[in-house]
């Protein structure tokens, strides 16, 4: 997985981060991540996460059931 810095951001200061689901394979998840610093709009953080599902969410369904959290939250 490769995650891309673009820009110093100094500790405190505010970034919207979005995460979202790219693949699913078995227990493996693949997200996109963004995280964009709301005062400039400028793109801070660019690249991909990896996730490993506890074997319990081992199926799509169990994935597909988890309510998505409305952005902001």
């Amino acid at each position: 997985m490769l995650t891309k810095k673009l820009q110093k951001q100094q500790v405190g200061e505010s970034v919207t981060a979005t995460v979202t689901v790219r693949r699913v394979s078995g227990r493996r998840v693949t997200f996109a991540t963004t995280a964009v610093v709301p005062a400039t709009g400028v793109l801070a953080i660019d690249g991909d996460a990896l996730a490993l599902m506890p074997a319990a969410a081992n199926s799509r369904t169990d994935l597909r059931d988890t309510e998505a959290c409305p952005p902001g939250q």
